[in-house]
């Protein structure tokens, strides 16, 4: 699902400030909609003040707030046969210095027609939007970013793809005001789907323990390669690990790919488990889908998937990654 949290949030419970950085040469300026975090601004700037070696120390140990501008030492990887990720390629866990994964956003969502009339390309305030977006839910506490990279020329990697989970018992947050999304797109479009498919979502599952697939993106040149596979893979494995079932709202074009990974409809009937906006453009189908930690994978390995799920090496045909710490 396509993320809905705000780059900023006009309220009473919001927080501005403008935290002086000489190290880099200017000022980083934000406002936080977090009313459970009063301490963010003096967390960012214990970090500005820190050394440039514990910054990069930071960035390698995946520091939610860290604001370094880059990483000498990469963080540690997740192992994939051949089979699974195309030669060169490698799934790692995200960090801050990764945040240009916007334009991953923006590139595979270029169809989308929920994207395209919230967000419009050509504003730049789109851009903005989602840049103070992701640095802030990099951030959350529960929130698990990963990205697929590999080598490009002229280039030690380069992101291709990337995936945010979010953790059994995440705090629920209520849908966003329209003054916080592009005005040059549809906000009154946001705000209406986001507040049916989070209200559906919390009304379904959100008493009940699981992993909760908030959003993902695959550039449009690297997608059909399996790094959506790798990514759902991963919280499979996690699914796997603590009998937890996975979430996800999924685009009426995803919902093929995610029933081949075993997620089912939720709902009592076809109606019931999808959200439904009209839009000037056409009607927008968000499907609402869950996954069990037993469930089988569509294809030539449906009948042994997950036969291996107590093993220590979890079975590529499981989806599951081994992770090398």
């Amino acid at each position: 699902m396509l993320s809905k949290r705000p780059l900023e949030y006009i309220g009473r419970r919001a927080q501005t400030g403008t935290v002086n950085d000489s190290s880099y040469g200017h000022n980083v300026t934000f406002r936080s909609r977090w009313g459970d975090n009063p301490n963010l601004q003096m967390q960012i700037k214990r970090v500005l003040s820190r050394s440039e070696r514990e910054k990069r120390e930071l960035a390698t140990v995946h520091d939610p707030i860290s604001m370094a501008a880059s990483q000498t030492t990469p963080p540690p990887a997740y192992s994939m046969a051949a089979s699974d990720l195309p030669s060169g390629a490698t799934m790692r866990r995200a960090t801050t210095a990764d945040i240009p994964i916007v334009s991953v956003y923006m590139d595979s969502f270029s169809h989308d027609l929920f994207s395209r009339q919230v967000f419009p390309r050509s504003a730049s305030s789109s851009m903005t939007y989602w840049t103070r977006a992701v640095a802030e839910e990099m951030a959350e506490a529960d929130a698990v970013w990963l990205v697929v990279t590999e080598p490009v020329a002229g280039q030690q990697e380069a992101v291709q793809a990337f995936v945010k989970w979010m953790r059994p018992g995440a705090p629920f947050r209520d849908p966003d005001a329209a003054d916080v999304y592009p005005p040059e797109g549809n906000p009154a479009l946001a705000v209406a789907l986001y507040a049916r498919v989070m209200g559906a979502h919390r009304e379904r599952r959100w008493d009940t323990p699981h992993w909760y697939l908030d959003m993902m993106g695959v550039r449009c040149a690297c997608q059909r390669r399996g790094f959506a596979r790798a990514m759902v893979g991963w919280g499979i494995k996690q699914s796997q690990r603590g009998s937890c079932p996975l979430y996800v709202d999924a685009t009426g074009d995803a919902r093929g790919f995610y029933e081949n990974m075993g997620f089912e409809m939720l709902g009592r009937d076809d109606d019931d488990c999808k959200v439904v906006i009209e839009t000037t453009e056409g009607d927008v189908e968000i499907y609402l889908m869950l996954r069990k930690p037993d469930a089988l994978l569509e294809g030539p390995d449906r009948q042994s998937c997950c036969i291996h799920s107590k093993v220590e090496r979890d079975c590529i045909s499981c989806m599951t990654l081994i992770e090398n710490q």
